[in-house]
């Protein structure tokens, strides 16, 4: 890559394209700003995305989505209405089955029938826990969404607040408190019953890996109202569809991303970031620069250390983080699961404490069958894991006994969460046809995420909301979006952040900022199973590649065509953005002539070939690309 400097317009260089880091560059992008997306893996969504083998695509992570409501709290439904884009999701008729305690408990979308099912299980103290829902519910309809805002606490304007005090000041002053107020402090005015804490516990940890009382408050009220009122959803083609219809809002207002291209550095001069670096030696300069990684990549290690007061050092290294976590991927039989068995199901046996036996199951496959082969479904499950495992350093230094060692660590790690799933569903083993396993250092190889860390910091009191770091930092023009933020765990509160992050950004450029919005069409609702994803053009040419992670086919191309990337953008829709790559490829504005290469060393390098017997028809489908658009409708890059 050649060393970038933007002029013109403000320039934003957005660093990680997981889902708050292409937020906040598409709804930038939208206003105006040249922004470029840089990214150290071979495409967007880090723990949000999806990866295949063979047919079957793999959500490499969050598997289902809140806050894509067509009411309420719905950072999901905001930013695709601001960014203009069409999404298709699938509604879950429950949220997921918690096997707590030997029973079943069924997470109802119904705030009424969740607690009926509650009531088979603490029939003593159904009443306390009624009354609890019944306070946490007039909090949310007469605080949470009296005034609904999808700004990140930290960065509302002093003037919105003051505002906010004179119009609403009882409303005001309820929601101070909820900001430095446990959850289990709330849960205590109606019950003291250490088995239904211990029961909130598990919830709380589903969505921020926090017990109670580590949890404030207000974010118990917007998990234990807002996700029965707005409902738990799926992403229709995979979570990869997402991050692909985010760089595609990118790219249509005049974006660019940066695949390969890993900052290794900030360069600080006085209280404004000069330049970042990449891992080639490669230096980006912007107006401004929004970081989306951790708090502890940014301090300890692309920022100089003498950049770094000492006592934001020593805050950053005390920071505690959420547990390494571990994750089985399989492909098995349909037989694998009795009736009943819904999309998302939470294991628990240790009622008391985090354990490795807390296991949280996805089968995506449920809600939309075109991620498998027929009769096939993909399973993803997450737990956390307390093993000792080697940094990504000494995993790459080639000595062959940790190697050795780590590869046999992740067989018998898969083995135990096998062997435990199939203490659940019996059939399981045996209707198992292939997995593997992602282990904690699987996960900071490809997002980065330290120790494998998949949340980032515990949302814990301590180092609660104001306590994280905000969008704006010490320096002027550097800013903070992601887990480690204000708005910490979930797709929600990074979505949240990515919006603050471009706010302030827009607050500091005095041009219009983006608020609150109800639905305006662009979220289409559809029930489960849905039809499938892949079945016309462009989906489904897109869905013939693997999305390999070495793509051999561009290697191979005598032009060194993207060919991966426009394939993985068909997929999700961007023809645009495919045809930019297809042209820009040409130079000036012409495509390249498939039709005219012989010899097609493409299809021979192509990894599919390998895998299913029949390569990709690359010639044809960029053939077919170059007839659906001139370089004369496309944005030069």
């Amino acid at each position: 890559m050649k060393n970038i400097t933007r002029h013109g317009s403000p320039s934003v260089a957005v660093i990680g394209a997981g889902l708050s880091g292409l937020a906040a560059a598409a709804l930038l992008a939208k206003r105006g700003f040249k922004v470029d997306v840089l990214e150290q893996a071979h495409q967007p969504g880090g723990s949000s995305g999806a990866f295949k083998r063979g047919n079957a695509v793999f959500d490499a992570g969050s598997a289902m989505m809140f806050g894509f409501g067509p009411t309420g709290f719905n950072p999901h439904t905001l930013l695709f209405n601001e960014l203009e884009e069409p999404i298709a999701v699938i509604e879950h008729a429950s949220m997921y089955r918690i096997h707590f305690a030997g029973q079943e408990i069924v997470f109802h979308a119904d705030v009424e029938s969740f607690l009926d099912a509650l009531a088979q299980l603490f029939p003593g103290e159904i009443g306390n826990i009624r009354r609890f829902y019944a306070f946490l519910q007039d909090l949310y309809d007469n605080v949470i969404m009296k005034d609904p805002s999808l700004l990140s606490p930290s960065e509302i304007p002093f003037r919105e607040m003051l505002a906010r005090g004179i119009r609403a000041p009882l409303t005001q002053m309820r929601m101070l408190p909820l900001l430095v107020t446990s959850a289990a402090a709330l849960l205590r005015r109606f019950t003291t019953s250490p088995d239904v804490m211990h029961f909130f516990d598990k919830l709380t940890s589903t969505y921020c890996y926090t017990t109670m009382e580590e949890t404030p408050a207000i974010m118990a009220v917007t998990m234990f109202v807002e996700n029965h009122r707005s409902g738990s959803y799926y992403i229709h083609g995979s979570t990869q569809v997402y991050a692909g219809k985010l760089e595609k809002a990118i790219e249509k207002y005049g974006g660019t991303m940066h695949y390969g291209s890993k900052v290794t550095a900030f360069e600080p001069e006085g209280r404004s970031i000069r330049a970042a670096r990449l891992a080639d030696g490669t230096r980006i300069e912007a107006d401004y620069f929004i970081y989306s990684g951790t708090v502890w990549n940014l301090y300890q290690k692309l920022l100089p250390r003498h950049a770094v007061p000492s006592s934001l050092a020593r805050k950053v290294a005390a920071t505690v983080p959420t547990p390494a976590s571990i994750i089985l991927y399989a492909t098995v039989r349909r037989e694998a699961f009795p009736s009943g068995t819904g999309p998302v199901e939470m294991l628990v046996e240790d009622t008391e404490a985090l354990a490795e036996s807390e296991i949280t199951l996805y089968i995506p496959t449920m809600d939309d069958p075109s991620l498998n082969e027929p009769g096939c479904h993909s399973v993803l499950a997450i737990g956390p894991s307390f093993r000792k495992w080697p940094t990504p350093e000494e995993l790459a230094s080639g000595n062959p006994r940790v190697r050795e060692d780590y590869e046999a660590a992740k067989q018998e790690e898969g083995l135990r969460i096998i062997e435990y799933l199939n203490s659940y569903f019996p059939s399981f083993r045996e209707n198992l046809i292939s997995w593997e396993v992602g282990s904690p250092v699987t996960i900071e190889r490809y997002t980065l995420k330290n120790g494998g860390a998949v949340a980032g910091p515990r949302q814990m009191m301590g180092q609660e909301l104001l306590r994280r770091q905000h969008a704006s930092t010490r320096w002027s023009n550097l800013f903070c979006c992601g887990e480690s933020t204000t708005m910490g765990t979930g797709t929600p509160a990074v979505v949240i952040s990515g919006l603050s992050a471009a706010d302030v950004i827009l607050r500091k450029e005095k041009l219009p900022e983006y608020r609150y919005c109800n639905n305006r069409g662009f979220v289409q609702y559809l029930r489960s199973p849905a039809p499938l994803y892949a079945a016309d053009w462009p989906q489904s040419a897109g869905n013939l590649c693997l999305w390999c992670e070495h793509d051999t086919c561009r290697q191979a191309c005598p032009w060194h065509m993207d060919i991966r990337g426009m394939l993985r953008r068909l997929y999700s829709g961007n023809t645009e953005g495919a045809q930019r790559l297809l042209f820009h490829a040409g130079g000036e504005g012409t495509a390249i002539p498939c039709s005219q290469c012989r010899d097609q060393p493409c299809l021979r390098a192509c990894r599919r070939r390998q895998v299913l017997g029949t390569s990709v028809p690359i010639p044809e489908i960029l053939l077919q690309l170059q007839k659906s658009g001139t370089d004369s409708q496309l944005p030069s890059l």
